[in-house]
């Protein structure tokens, strides 16, 4: 026979084990159905490239996230623009 104590510690346990499984049962759901994609315009093949120089790659399914990077410029300042700087004063391959 449990003392109080332990009954309640007995308890707690099934109570924890449910909460946990219906925390697994939600995160799924979030993760399913998820937020809208913001409307992103990808215009990577319209910018300026380095005739011979070229970043690496690897399979679409390594890719776990991304980062956008946001450019403090006046609009007239156009990611073509930003592009081509890199491309042809810093060298880089675009």
């Amino acid at each position: 026979r449990l003392k109080p104590a332990g009954k309640e510690a007995w308890d707690s346990r099934r109570i924890i084990s449910s909460q946990e499984a219906r925390l697994r049962e939600l995160s799924q759901l979030l993760f399913a159905v998820g937020p809208d994609a913001p409307p992103i315009q990808d215009i990577a093949d319209k910018l300026p490239i380095h005739p011979t120089r070229r970043y690496g790659t690897r399979p679409l399914g390594a890719i776990r996230s991304i980062v956008i990077h946001h450019t403090a410029t006046s609009s007239s300042i156009t990611p073509e623009r930003v592009a081509q700087y890199q491309v042809t004063r810093k060298g880089l391959p675009g």
